[in-house]
């Protein structure tokens, strides 16, 4: 049996496959290398004593890979940076560490315990029918019924096509501590959409940093229908 396993363990690495060996023992016990594994992975006398503090490196180091496979770098959004008038690229926004907070209250179906949905209807007071939403809205104006298409108003909603635009740059000395007004969000490029973004993306940052500076953005965000307008670093 021990001539089969290093005749195998052979010719795996023949094939260019490296076997990994993490020597457990309790904690009063030294594990004994020379018995069967020192042949099994190819290690002389000296090789011996030097593995076995290298194996608790290994060791401490899967176990850091297994938690980084087990709590995955989930994505806040998908952002569109636009650099210029003409190129535009897609970045994931990413949170990092900070402390957990308690989430929002959903409520429950108390038969199929699924989540509940606000649904709006408008009934017709002489006739009892469902009303359709319609497809017109209208404005006074002047004494005058301006009006809109459902189209034609989230046209007038939108502000912009693009949530982040590059507005200029600035050197690294007047970012301030104090300028951090939430937490921060870290910024990757995707080529998920957008073929190319990591590309400009790296070229871009590479550039601010053999310049010392760094990139001024705005931000549109929407809340309640009002408009406010963001600039972030």
């Amino acid at each position: 049996m021990i001539r089969t396993t290093l005749q195998r363990a052979k010719d795996a690495q023949d094939l260019g496959l490296s076997i990994e060996l993490l020597p457990l023992s309790p904690p009063d016990d030294q594990f004994n290398m020379s018995l069967f594994y020192a042949d099994l992975i190819g290690l002389d006398g000296d090789e011996m004593t030097e593995y076995l503090p290298s194996a608790g490196d290994k060791l401490e180091d899967m176990t850091n890979q297994l938690r980084k496979r087990i709590m995955k770098k989930r994505r806040i959004k998908t952002l569109s940076f636009a650099i210029t008038n003409d190129v535009c690229i897609e970045v994931n926004t990413y949170a990092l560490v900070r402390p957990t907070t308690t989430g929002t209250i959903t409520w429950l179906d108390s038969l199929s315990n699924l989540p509940l949905k606000v649904e709006r209807s408008f009934i017709c007071n002489d006739t009892g029918a469902l009303l359709q939403d319609a497809q017109t809205r209208f404005q006074m104006y002047n004494d005058t019924i301006v009006k809109f298409s459902v189209r034609e108003l989230s046209e007038v909603k939108r502000v912009a096509s693009h949530h982040l635009r590059l507005i200029g740059f600035k050197p690294l000395d007047c970012l301030k501590d104090y300028h951090n007004l939430r937490p921060s969000t870290f910024i990757y490029p995707s080529d998920e959409r957008i073929f190319g973004s990591t590309c400009v993306f790296v070229a871009l940052h590479s550039s601010m940093l053999r310049l010392g500076s760094m990139c001024m953005v705005s931000g549109l965000h929407l809340h309640f229908m009002g408009i406010q307008l963001d600039h972030n670093s």
